[in-house]
């Protein structure tokens, strides 16, 4: 009797405060002495009062649908959900595990670079692309591989761009593995920094708004994860989308974790969710882990996001049971008796296996053939990749620009004849170039580079010889009394030195006029002047070949820099050259801008 007493006046206290915060939240919003000027939706109250929540003294509830073993909660509406999509909803999420295992394996044997799996978060994947129409824009974070496979992305294809290999048609071996892209699928490229899509995605919001051919039909989501939302893009973001409008979903994947910082040391409010509304954005926080809830919340968005031409906010809360990468080990922040726990307790793919079970629409058998179907599919898919080379080299130079400049051609040509010189005697060259398709003999010709006659370059030469001739003794390169050319000479005999006459300029040894220009450019401060002279000049090609190998970071920062340029030719020189080559030359300070 007692206990029964004491439960009843903890209910009754309760209901007495529910009462008393009920009528004080009705006080907040009378309207008794109106409302604020400027904003009529803001009444004016007589109570200081401060509020921390979005809902007065509650955190915001979690939608779902299913329970942990798969059944609907009572009071909950299924979302209409024919027995063909829901099998093949079971069925993409049975999917990615077996693709992340695979992959996740290959990176552990070299056979890629990097690799992120989305294990424990394949509901809130799959099931918010079930919810989209084909049309709708995607812009990922980097696990939304699920999307492409609901909307048809082949095996071959996500291999392919692991691999980097030739198949890669939308980033050519360029952009790490899980960066995934594809126009035809409507997937924007999947960027790096972190962040990048969000206010992105604002953008491409407003351009549907304003397309007549596709307004109020397509809309776009943004996927991000909790961490992601601490960035400034985040907030820029959602201003953006919130003043501009265009229908819009941003959905964040709150996995507990922005990689080894958990979320509880990320942000102290109530979740991601409650930034919503101050963004004036329709909210729903909903179960990450049930399929059947993220569709529903997500399809409702989009009819929100498309009928208002507005942003909406979905925040789907999950748990990341995969290491954040294959550069991460959880284990050293987290136990792994967590992980285990939330495996069994919480687990996504038994909970819509046992709904669909439930129905009829799965059985045992169903489990084992789908299983092993899948992973014959995708062991084949990964073999061939591998098989693979990757694409032309020639890719390096190609989609930024619609023409060449000048200066992306000579980089071209000097890979080709670099290429041509070493790609088959030295073996590390040799051995990457075999991973390239065509072993990279598919460069256009030298002849494709801009034609500039000999006459052109010596004329361009001629300012600058000029001032080196006609400088005062004082302001000419000063060279080490020691300092020798590669025939012996001293500085009184060198062209462009002290001493120099126009006419021994014109007809001596180009070598000397290449050296003088470069020391010229080098006293100037700069190596720019020494090089376009030489360059524009036609002044002994081979000096230049052997300087622009060199660093010239390097060679400037070094006590013998002339030995160092002169390095392939040292069999050319004498006795005298190679001992006056001994003598400590360093350039201080120079700025070194190519």
């Amino acid at each position: 009797m007692r206990r029964a007493g004491i439960s009843v006046l903890r209910a009754s206290r309760t209901i007495s405060r529910a009462s008393y915060q009920t009528a004080a939240l009705q006080n907040l919003t009378a309207s008794k002495h109106g409302n604020l000027p400027g904003s009529p939706a803001s009444p004016l109250t007589t109570r200081l009062h401060f509020f921390n929540s979005v809902l007065d003294n509650q955190q915001i509830p979690t939608f779902r649908i299913l329970d942990g073993a798969g059944q609907v909660i009572e009071g909950a509406e299924v979302p209409e959900l024919d027995r063909d999509s829901a099998r093949k909803l079971y069925e993409v999420m049975m999917m990615l595990p077996a693709l992340d295992n695979v992959l996740y394996n290959s990176q552990r044997q070299g056979k890629i670079s990097f690799y992120m799996t989305s294990h424990g978060e394949e509901a809130s994947i799959v099931g918010s692309a079930a919810a989209l129409e084909p049309t709708d824009e995607v812009l990922g974070q980097y696990r939304e591989m699920g999307v492409l496979v609901w909307r048809g992305f082949k095996l071959d294809n996500i291999m392919a761009q692991c691999f980097g290999n030739e198949l890669d048609a939308a980033t050519k071996g360029r952009q790490m593995p899980v960066h995934f892209s594809s126009p035809e699928l409507h997937f924007h490229t999947i960027s790096s920094p972190l962040a990048t899509q969000i206010p992105q995605a604002a953008g491409v919001a407003y351009a549907l708004k304003r397309d007549p051919e596709r307004r109020g039909k397509s809309c776009a989501i943004c996927y991000f994860g909790e961490g992601a939302a601490s960035e400034g893009d985040f907030h820029a973001g959602l201003g953006i989308a919130s003043t501009l409008g265009g229908p819009l979903i941003y959905f964040c994947r709150n996995n507990g974790f922005a990689i080894s910082t958990p979320a509880a040391e990320q942000y102290s409010g109530d979740g991601i969710a409650s930034r919503g509304p101050g963004y004036g954005m329709d909210t729903i926080r909903v179960d990450g882990n049930d399929a059947l809830a993220v569709y529903a919340a997500v399809k409702e968005a989009r009819r929100r996001a498309v009928e208002g031409s507005k942003a909406v906010l979905v925040e789907a809360m999950s748990y990341r049971v995969g290491h954040h990468s294959t550069s991460d080990d959880s284990f050293a922040y987290r136990a792994k008796q967590e992980v285990e726990d939330w495996k069994k307790i919480d687990n996504p793919h038994h909970r819509l296996r046992k709904y669909l079970e439930s129905k009829g629409w799965w059985t045992a058998e169903d489990e084992e053939t789908t299983r092993s179907t899948q992973k014959k599919a995708i062991l084949a898919a990964f073999q061939g990749a591998e098989k693979l080379p990757k694409p032309s080299l020639e890719n390096l130079f190609e989609d930024v620009y619609d023409t060449l400049p000048w200066n992306l051609v000579e980089q071209r040509d000097e890979l080709k004849k670099l290429l041509g010189k070493y790609g088959e005697i030295w073996e590390p060259w040799r051995t990457e170039r075999a991973k390239f398709k065509n072993a990279g003999n598919e460069f256009p010709g030298a002849d494709e580079s801009p034609k500039v006659s000999p006459i052109m370059r010596l004329i361009a030469a001629l300012p600058i010889l000029g001032v080196l001739i006609a400088a005062p003794a004082a302001t000419r390169p000063i060279l080490p009394a020691n300092f020798r050319a590669v025939d012996g000479t001293a500085p009184d005999d060198h062209p462009v030195c002290d001493g120099c006459t126009p006419a021994n300029n014109s007809g001596l040894d180009p070598t000397h006029a290449a050296e003088g220009l470069l020391a010229a450019g080098a006293v100037a401060g700069t190596t720019a002047i020494g090089l376009t002279a030489i360059r524009n000049s036609g002044l002994n090609g081979g000096f230049v070949d052997d300087f622009k190998r060199g660093d010239l970071r390097t060679i400037f920062s070094l006590k013998k820099p002339h030995d160092v340029m002169l390095r392939e030719q040292e069999s050319r020189a004498n006795a005298a050259a190679a001992a006056a080559r001994n003598a400590e030359w360093t350039l201080h300070n120079l700025p070194i801008d190519y």
